[in-house]
């Protein structure tokens, strides 16, 4: 162990934190998962994901010319962006839009994810995660997000109300059907959910879970047939119990 003397024990950093919107999403269930992957299946597949996801904001920075920070680890992801700028409404909302499409592609594998979103003091750089807003966003997530869903701090959902809305128990959550609602996407997402179930199906936790995502699915439906929406989906009881037999 290198032992500091004299001025070397001060750091020769001058780091600061500044203002981000950051991101915490974990996949539900991956954690029995890691522990029976005994053929590294789970692992590749995780991988193949968060590639996709790091593609994904590597486009947004990359186009969008946005200032884009993502850390993987294990089964969770941390996604941040700059918002002490003019552009803070906009870096947030293609934040939304990166998290809605990592939610899409988990889903189309097999996984939920849950997670939350804050605003805060951040510092990030290739080997180190630091600040209150990750706390913050760690905490939300572990103890009040329960459900597969991004709860959001007060304050973030005035950027673009549309993007987000409000659940039974108060939280504002991430709207992710809404902000990736595009062409047979409901489609997409009514057989995701149902195939989930299924694979699912006597796994009492796991089920409570997707069926408030497919009860979250509906009611986000019928919003859409209620505005008189081009196309809306439905998962009905009958597919339901189907899926349970």
């Amino acid at each position: 162990m290198v032992k500091r003397m004299g001025d070397m024990r001060y750091p020769h950093t001058n780091y600061k934190t500044s203002k981000y919107c950051v991101v915490y999403l974990d996949v539900l269930g991956s954690k029995d998962i890691i522990y029976n992957d005994e053929n590294n299946e789970h692992l590749n597949k995780l991988n193949m994901i968060f590639e996709d996801a790091i593609e994904e904001v590597f486009i947004s920075k990359k186009f969008k010319n946005k200032d884009f920070f993502v850390k993987i680890f294990s089964d969770n992801i941390i996604l941040a962006t700059k918002t002490d700028t003019k552009d803070r409404a906009e870096n947030i909302k293609l934040l939304c839009l990166v998290i809605s499409n990592i939610i899409e592609e988990f889903l189309t594998y097999g996984y939920l994810m849950r997670g939350a979103m804050v605003e805060g003091e951040f510092f990030c750089n290739d080997t180190l995660v630091y600040g209150k807003a990750l706390i913050d966003v760690v905490e939300l997530e572990e103890k009040y997000a329960i459900y597969p869903r991004i709860i959001v701090q007060e304050g973030i959902k005035d950027v673009f109300p549309y993007y987000f809305q409000k659940c039974a128990d108060g939280w504002d959550i991430l709207n992710n059907y809404f902000v990736n609602d595009h062409g047979f996407s409901g489609c997409n997402f009514k057989v995701s959910l149902l195939d989930l179930l299924k694979k699912n199906k006597n796994n009492k936790k796991a089920v409570q879970k997707i069926m408030w995502a497919i009860t979250y699915f509906n009611e986000y439906n019928k919003w859409k047939k209620e505005n008189k929406r081009i196309s809306y989906y439905f998962i009905s009881s009958e597919e339901i119990s189907k899926a349970l037999e």
